[in-house]
């Protein structure tokens, strides 16, 4: 999610993510991408935006928590790092801070990709292989980017234009977030 949070299927459909909460954005195989979102005020009152993002890559769950600081949560361990550091997990997965950006990669190709920003992450979740099966926020019903489809298979319309109304498009990401994504508490997959 970008921004006060703007999201970008797979397939290519746009739309506004204003829920606060912790969200699959994907999930595919044993890689999943997760986001907290927060009240975007006093910036955006009436939006979210992502506070923290967090991965699980291969055998180890991947937390950056704050967009002030580039420390890493690697399980329980936290890890400061520097401008162009790279830290391999040891089963292909790897973390690289580059600028405020840092990439996290398992060892099929999948990445989360997170921007830290003054006031939030932006988060962009990439996948090795396409197309492939996923889940979340960022995944559609299979039918191009014309539906967003509910963890159970139901499909809902989605908004047909990126200038459709704003209600439009919150419309359809609650939908989405009722019937397709649960709540986590938090957004570290491994204190699930």
């Amino acid at each position: 999610g970008v921004g006060d949070t703007h999201l970008r299927t797979f397939t290519g459909l746009l739309y506004d993510f204003q829920a606060t909460g912790d969200f699959t954005l994907a999930e595919a195989g044993s890689f999943e991408a997760q986001t907290r979102q927060i009240s975007g005020a006093p910036t955006w009152p009436d939006a979210s935006v992502n506070q923290a993002v967090a991965a699980r890559l291969g055998k180890f769950d991947v937390a950056i928590c704050s967009a002030k600081d580039p420390t890493v949560v690697i399980g329980n361990e936290s890890h400061a790092l520097s401008d162009g550091q790279i830290l391999e997990l040891g089963d292909g997965s790897g973390v690289r801070r580059v600028g405020n950006v840092i990439v996290l990669i398992d060892p099929d190709g999948n990445s989360l990709r997170a921007e830290l920003l003054d006031s939030h992450i932006d988060a962009t979740v990439g996948l090795g292989r396409w197309p492939t099966r996923v889940h979340g926020l960022l995944a559609s019903g299979g039918r191009g980017n014309t539906v967003l489809a509910g963890r159970d298979g139901t499909t809902y319309s989605a908004p047909s234009t990126e200038s459709t109304a704003k209600a439009g498009a919150c419309q359809a990401a609650i939908h989405y977030l009722m019937f397709a994504v649960e709540p986590r508490n938090t957004a570290r997959p491994s204190d699930r």
